[in-house]
């Protein structure tokens, strides 16, 4: 949202205004749009479901916007003005299982309606497209897809920035992303473990796990670590902060994402850009995302997992191959683009005068 704020902004060519809470307008401080801030905290899922559908319609009587933008998936569904919403990927999650019963059912609930309500919907990928219009029967022509741009590389990179070439490289493997079960850590785990056993001889470089741990998911991660005997070299970092994140694309060797339900994957569009090599699950919109710039491999499959590491660690003309397309591909994540093509879709359903 900073990013696309910003990029928004830039532009010149809507009148925007940002409706944020007590909870989170200190993240929008440096984003200079104007702002309506709700003077409460609206941490509490019931205080933030009853703000979003009962006091936000209320801003839009007040302030008559032309349309309402809403960035993540439930939308006001009171609200008296035009609604965009951007979706997101969880319903995905609604249908892996993910999340409390609770959860499951308000997201299914209100997710169908936001997208029956809304005028246009903005999907992150043709992936998350395609199960849209399957999952809730909703007219592919209603669907737009628009991509992110290029997340911590491209907001924090000087314009004297140059990526590491892999031999300069002292960094290992690397995982960026939450302990969630449809991640796969465990995949990458068992096939970390296989590749070191494989490779007694080579200098297997470390991997560093990086993201939120989830309740109850860091007792599986260091069970998996201890039996696999894999305990000395892999780190389990939690959440770091931007530059530090920065700082390991620029200096890791290799970028492994084996989740098995993605619907865009930052991480690779990160990777890809800092001239990162990437592997990747073979599921989800990885493969879009990704396209000829990284190595595939399935889940479920360790020892493809495992090969695929190996290829990607040592084999050397593959591997340049791999970042070259990859340079290439991750330039086409942009947030100029992404608040281009969003402006385009508000217009659509503006007034003729917007």
């Amino acid at each position: 949202m900073r990013e696309l704020l910003r990029n928004i902004r830039e532009k010149k060519a809507v009148d925007s205004v940002l409706i944020c809470s007590k909870s989170n307008k200190d993240l929008f401080s440096d984003v200079c749009i104007k702002k309506v801030t709700i003077p409460w905290e609206t941490t509490s899922r019931i205080v933030r479901v009853l703000t979003q559908q009962i006091v936000i319609p209320l801003i839009s009587i007040k302030y008559k916007p032309d349309l309402l933008f809403s960035p993540v998936d439930v939308v006001p569904l009171l609200n008296p003005t035009p609604i965009v919403v951007c979706l997101h990927s969880s319903h995905i999650n609604v249908e892996s299982g993910y999340g409390s019963i609770l959860q499951r059912i308000y997201l299914k609930i209100f997710t169908y309606a936001s997208l029956l309500r809304a005028k246009r919907i903005i999907v992150i990928s043709n992936y998350i497209s395609s199960h849209t219009v399957r999952i809730f029967r909703i007219r592919e022509s209603k669907l737009q897809v628009v991509y992110h741009g290029g997340g911590i590389m491209q907001s924090k990179k000087m314009p004297n920035w140059r990526p590491k070439r892999f031999e300069e490289r002292l960094g290992g493997v690397l995982f960026v992303g939450t302990t969630h079960f449809h991640k796969r850590i465990d995949a990458l785990l068992y096939a970390y473990a296989l590749v070191k056993k494989r490779n007694r001889t080579r200098s297997l470089p470390p991997l560093s796990l990086v993201g939120s741990i989830i309740h109850g998911t860091l007792e599986r991660i260091i069970e998996i670590v201890d039996a696999e005997g894999i305990r000395d070299c892999v780190y389990i970092l939690g959440q770091v902060s931007d530059d530090d994140l920065f700082n390991l694309f620029n200096d890791s060797r290799l970028l492994v994402c084996p989740s098995e339900a993605e619907g865009f994957g930052l991480p690779i569009v990160e990777a890809m850009q800092s001239a990162l090599p990437v592997v990747a699950s073979n599921r989800g919109a990885l493969p879009e995302i990704g396209s000829s710039a990284a190595i595939y491999a399935d889940p479920d499959d360790i020892s493809q997992l495992a090969d695929a590491i190996e290829e990607a660690l040592w084999n050397d003309s593959r591997r340049e191959k791999m970042i070259q397309a990859g340079l290439v591909r991750g330039d086409e994540f942009d947030w100029g683009k992404t608040a281009d093509k969003t402006i385009e879709v508000w217009k659509s359903v503006c007034k003729p005068e917007v």
